[in-house]
């Protein structure tokens, strides 16, 4: 993963691309939300947003890490 990458954990089964999009676009213009799925199609409830720079990406992880959204706490 580039330093543009962010792992995101913990998510509700019920997140998706555009909830993900609408919340992390604050920290700057992403370039690729991914949300790992099981062959069945189901959430794995975690994922990877790219940002399109680095300085979006740590912002993100501060401002990010560790709240809540949609009932879980984001790792």
């Amino acid at each position: 993963m580039s330093n543009r990458s962010v792992f995101i954990g913990d998510l509700s089964s019920f997140v998706n691309e555009t909830h993900l999009m609408h919340l992390f676009s604050q920290c700057g213009p992403i370039a690729s939300i991914e949300i790992k799925r099981s062959a069945s199609g189901d959430s794995l409830m975690h994922g990877f947003i790219k940002f399109m720079q680095e300085d979006a990406a740590k912002l993100a992880i501060r401002y990010f890490n560790d709240k809540k959204f949609m009932g879980r706490r984001m790792m």
